[in-house]
């Protein structure tokens, strides 16, 4: 039986409210105080087809979600491929996968509003397939020709990790040779509604670029983390424990309120009977506020930064709560798993020294939503 590859990270853009360029300022809000900023590269510069032509009629998630993807596809050296110098044949290998919660809620609810105040006759045609649930992933593929499968998870807190893990499924099973991974959630009028609290509430997106490891570094790529272990049980401690056996240098808990105690309280709980000190824990939901499909792909954005940057050699990130938490709190709407329980993914160092990494930010700092 041939060995399955090994999958890793080797692109990563971010679309967010803290700021512009660098990994250092563009993600200062949810890298560690302490961190050592130093072995962070600047950003490589360029564009990658990141621009606001076409806006009339994107939605916000569909604007964040470009605004992450062209930085990690120009970081990952795939922009020459697919934008500049073209190479047909790689476009038609690179896969989409999009995990989000409420992308598609902005335009649900302006088309109904208009069907309420007038009739379906109102609604236009250059809106109306803005109501699919894909219509993130649409624009992404349309903007810079990516012709791979493309897939949307919709199913709660696991769906980032889940995101992943259907990525890497592509790419093992020869349906894909790169994958661009996007976590986003809007920040709209309508998510307030849906929501109803006072919680802040995470506008943005994150942007990975996956390729097996030994093809990455063939074409003069450097890895920031290979993926690891993944599991999907009905609670987060079981999940943890399932996708990596040994303690984790670094410890990405899951979104209150559906986080389970052993994982938060105790962090070593979560790595099963490796014994050894616990992990250091980062909490980015803290950080974020509710950032349900999002949660997962920018929990392996910073670890990729943070393993890439020396200051771990292995993380694992969870998302998602008990299947009884998800009931209790009533699904997907507020935050809970959709379908209850919890996913996992480890995150490895590449193996040997890995120099650093540029990492390329965007910011949603003082814009205002496309029309």
């Amino acid at each position: 039986m041939t060995d399955l590859p090994t999958v890793s990270i080797t692109g990563i853009g971010a679309c967010t409210p803290w700021g512009e360029g660098a990994a250092a300022t563009g993600l200062a809000g949810l890298l560690p105080e302490d961190l050592d900023t130093a072995a962070l590269r600047p950003d490589p510069g360029g564009t990658a087809g990141d621009d606001d032509r076409g806006t009339r009629y994107r939605d916000r998630a569909s604007d964040l979600a470009l605004r992450a993807a062209g930085p990690a596809l120009r970081d990952a050296g795939l922009a020459g491929l697919l934008l500049d110098d073209r190479d047909e044949e790689f476009a038609e290998a690179v896969a989409t996968v999009v995990s989000t919660g409420y992308g598609a809620l902005e335009n649900v609810c302006a088309a109904v509003d208009t069907i309420d105040r007038h009739s379906s006759a109102a609604l236009s045609p250059m809106t109306a397939h803005a109501m699919s649930s894909h219509v993130v992933g649409s624009w992404v593929t349309i903007r810079y020709g990516l012709r791979g499968p493309c897939l949307t998870l919709c199913d709660g807190p696991p769906s980032g990790i889940d995101a992943l893990h259907w990525a890497r499924n592509l790419i093992v099973m020869r349906r894909a040779r790169a994958a661009l991974v996007i976590g986003v959630e809007p920040d709209t009028a309508p998510v307030a509604r849906l929501l109803g609290d006072a919680a802040p509430r995470f506008d943005g997106a994150a942007a990975l670029i996956l390729e097996p490891r030994d093809a990455a570094l063939a074409r003069g790529a450097r890895p920031y983390a290979d993926l690891g272990g993944y599991a999907r049980r009905p609670d987060p401690a079981e999940a943890a424990a399932a996708a990596l056996d040994t303690p984790a240098d670094l410890w990405l808990p899951p979104e209150a309120p559906t986080r389970s105690p052993a994982p938060t309280t105790t962090p070593e709980a979560a790595f099963g009977a490796g014994g050894g000190e616990a992990a250091r824990s980062v909490d980015l939901a803290v950080r974020l506020g509710r950032s349900a499909g999002a949660l997962g792909v920018l929990q392996c954005a910073v670890a990729g930064l943070l393993i890439d940057g020396g200051a771990a050699r292995s993380a694992l990130a969870c998302c998602g709560g008990a299947a009884d938490e998800g009931a209790a709190d009533g699904g997907a709407a507020d935050g809970g798993a959709a379908d209850g329980g919890a996913a996992a993914l480890a995150l490895l160092a590449p193996p040997g020294p890995v120099p650093g990494r540029a990492h390329a930010i965007a910011t949603t700092e003082g814009r205002e939503p496309p029309p």
